[in-house]
């Protein structure tokens, strides 16, 4: 819940995607409109949802969202900022926990996991990238906004959306009953 309510950026601009600099408008919810558990109707029989990525893509290429966003009324880039200390202070208990989940793996005789051991790896590589100020984290939130016709349109857009994530190993979820918060964060400003 606090991802919708936080979510203003200081300014969101959105574009089309193949548009190149030509920014876009989200359609505000004109009135009356309504809003369910993880729905939003307005208009005669017009249905808005908004998905919030939950897992991002094993690999993250230049275009990754091109495909996604001509399925969507809008897709929200947020970045916020972590301070260096909060930073740190992540990095280091992260890997702590990776190197006490290492230990215990090797100490009952079972293999390390490449995975686990890679994420330590790459923690560790952070922690020392960030205490020479040579990079920062960012907290990322990406919102999906969907509308369709019929709650059976924006179904269908639903389920293209959730594949096309799923082929590049990420994961979209709705909002539940954060829609309204979730609409508001996908627009300009």
């Amino acid at each position: 819940r606090e991802l919708a309510r936080t979510a203003r950026a200081r300014q969101t601009v959105l574009f089309r995607a193949g548009d190149g600099e030509v920014p876009v408008s989200v359609p505000r919810l004109p009135g009356p409109w309504s809003e369910s558990r993880s729905l939003l109707g307005f208009g005669e029989h017009r249905q808005a949802r908004v998905l919030a990525l939950t897992r991002f893509p094993a690999a993250v290429t230049a275009d990754w969202l091109g495909d996604i966003a001509r399925c969507c009324v809008a897709i929200a880039v947020h970045l916020q900022p972590v301070p260096a200390p909060v930073a740190a202070s992540l990095l280091r208990r992260r890997l702590a926990s990776m190197t006490s989940a290492a230990a215990v793996e090797a100490q009952a005789g079972r293999l390390i996991d490449p995975q686990l051991d890679l994420a330590a790896e790459t923690a560790q590589q952070l922690r020392t990238e960030l205490a020479l100020g040579s990079t920062r984290l960012l907290r990322a939130q990406v919102l999906f906004a969907l509308a369709g016709d019929s709650e059976e349109q924006l179904l269908r857009t639903e389920r293209r959306v959730r594949s096309l994530l799923a082929a590049s190993l990420a994961e979209g979820r709705v909002l539940s009953l954060q829609q309204q918060q979730a609409w508001a964060a996908c627009q300009p400003g």
